[in-house]
């Protein structure tokens, strides 16, 4: 699925839905995308990247949440890769919002970079983030221009 130059007045510039599983080998795609409230490209309820799956958002915006993303949890499967890249939030979550947590399990893969938030959260903004035992998180160059956590802000960090 490729979603480019996308836009919504509310939430989801690119796509909004009640939940999102991406199947083992699936590819995800979204740039341009802007939203007018959250989740620049993807406003959602719990995502799923099952075993080799892929989303990729660039170079999207959303005014109030969620730069790239904006959802209730996203969970990282093995060897599943989700990057997010270039995202700009009017609030808070740069890159992404996540509202319960992130769970980044054994051999899966989450990248945020070049991102900011004019609120807390550069990168990400999150209740709970969960890395597993083998898990790669790289996050950088993130920016919360008026508020707190630079590239992340977490109620609760747990590393394995």
């Amino acid at each position: 699925v490729i979603v480019s130059n996308a836009s919504a007045e509310l939430d989801g510039g690119g796509i909004l839905a009640s939940s999102a599983e991406v199947q083992p080998g699936g590819r995800v795609s979204f740039s341009g995308t802007r939203s007018g409230s959250g989740g620049g490209a993807l406003s959602c309820g719990p995502i799923v990247l099952r075993g080799n799956a892929s989303v990729q958002i660039a170079n999207s915006y959303a005014a109030l949440s969620g730069g790239g993303l904006r959802a209730q949890s996203l969970d990282v499967m093995p060897d599943a890769i989700i990057e997010v890249v270039g995202t700009t939030s009017g609030g808070e979550g740069g890159g992404m919002t996540i509202v319960s947590m992130i769970q980044v399990r054994p051999g899966g893969t989450l990248i945020v970079r070049d991102t900011i938030a004019e609120s807390a959260g550069g990168s990400m903004h999150v209740g709970t983030l969960l890395l597993s035992e083998n898990a790669t998180v790289e996050v950088s160059n993130g920016s919360a221009a008026a508020s707190y956590g630079g590239c992340i802000f977490a109620g609760t960090l747990e590393s394995n």
